[in-house]
C-alpha cells in the first residue's frame, strides 16, 4: 500500500472504532436505563443513523484500502517477474524466481504456475530434465 491508500485505511480504522463506541453507547442507554417506548425507538433509530451507518461505511474505506494494496503488490509482482523473464530470453525457473525476487520456491512455483494459467508462458523439459517456463516476452 502507498501512503494514502494507509492513510485512508487508518482513517477507516478510526471512523469504525469511533462509530462503534457511538452505537454501543446508544443501545446501552436503552438497555439500561428506563425510558419509554418512544424514546427508547428513537434512540434506536439515532444509534443506527449516527452509529451503525458510519461503522459500515469506516469498514468499507479500510477494506476497498486493503484490497488496493493487495492488488497493487499482485501488480508489481508480476511487472518484476516479467522483467526477470525478459533478462533471461524468456526462460524462467523456479529456482531463478526464487532466488531473483526473494520468495520461497513454493511461492515462486505458484506464481510461475498462475502466469501459465493466464497464457503468459508454456511450461517445457529442459535438456538436463528441469521444468522451465517459457514466457512469451520479446
Amino acid at each position: 500500500m502507498n501512503f494514502v491508500e494507509r492513510l485512508l485505511f487508518l482513517i477507516g480504522i478510526l471512523i469504525l472504532f469511533f462509530f462503534a463506541i457511538i452505537f454501543v453507547g446508544s443501545f446501552g442507554i436503552v438497555l439500561f436505563e428506563e425510558v419509554s417506548t418512544n424514546k427508547a425507538i428513537g434512540q434506536a433509530a439515532v444509534g443506527v443513523a449516527f452509529g451503525l451507518l458510519p461503522m459500515i461505511g469506516g469498514a468499507y474505506l479500510s477494506y476497498r484500502m486493503w484490497q488496493k494494496g493487495k492488488y497493487r503488490k499482485q501488480e508489481f509482482t508480476e511487472r518484476k517477474l516479467l522483467q526477470l523473464a525478459k533478462q533471461n530470453g524468456g526462460e524462467l525457473t523456479v529456482a531463478d524466481v526464487s532466488m531473483n525476487m526473494a520468495i520461497t520456491s513454493t511461492e515462486a512455483k505458484e506464481l510461475l504456475d498462475q502466469c501459465h494459467l493466464n497464457h503468459l508462458a508454456d511450461v517445457q523439459a529442459s535438456a538436463k530434465g528441469n521444468v522451465v517456463y517459457r514466457f512469451h516476452v520479446e
